[in-house]
């Protein structure tokens, strides 16, 4: 186990995952945004190879995520490191299995990521990145303090995608009631 929050357990993903995770990425409904950029939806068995990799290298990488109650998968969440214009920043990601969608999930998983990134990992900056049409991924952003910074050149899509970010003096000073905008 990795991280809990008040409803959710998130966990290394290992091949007991695996139909959960093809399940995720074969779903069009989940897997719009990739697939408006015209990429091929990933296997489980490449996904688990890339989370392996980033977990030996860096420590982080996506995590999947269930209920606490029932034991149900919710989908992946978790941080990663991107390399962004020549520099590696550490990326909080959400993607959820369609019927988990609207119950809150994604942000208490990420809340509970940004407060792991910042207070664990010590970040100076945690993103997020979002295509621009992605209207409830931006609104979790947006429940994390994050801004939007500028579109960038990302390896994983064809073009720009937004750069949303919450630095850590901004952290502080939401944790301290204050405004940081």
């Amino acid at each position: 186990m990795l991280l809990t929050t008040a409803r959710l357990v998130a966990s290394r993903p290992t091949r007991e995952h695996l139909s959960d995770l093809e399940a995720l990425f074969a779903d069009e409904r989940v897997n719009w945004d990739f697939r408006a950029y015209g990429i091929p939806p990933i296997s489980a068995e490449t996904f688990l190879e890339r989370c392996d990799a980033r977990f030996e290298a860096t420590g982080h990488a996506h995590s999947v995520l269930h209920k606490k109650d029932d034991g149900a998968f919710v989908g992946l969440t978790g941080l990663a490191y991107q390399e962004i214009e020549g520099e590696a920043l550490l990326e909080v990601g959400y993607r959820l299995a369609f019927e988990h969608w609207k119950k809150g999930y994604a942000t208490e998983a990420a809340l509970a990521f940004r407060e792991h990134a910042f207070r664990e990992v010590g970040v100076s900056k945690l993103i997020a990145l979002i295509r621009p049409d992605n209207v409830t991924s931006l609104a979790v952003a947006g429940r994390l303090g994050m801004r939007f910074q500028k579109m960038v050149p990302w390896k994983m899509v064809p073009e720009p995608i937004g750069l949303h970010a919450i630095t850590r003096d901004e952290w502080l000073a939401l944790r301290q009631g204050s405004s940081p905008r």
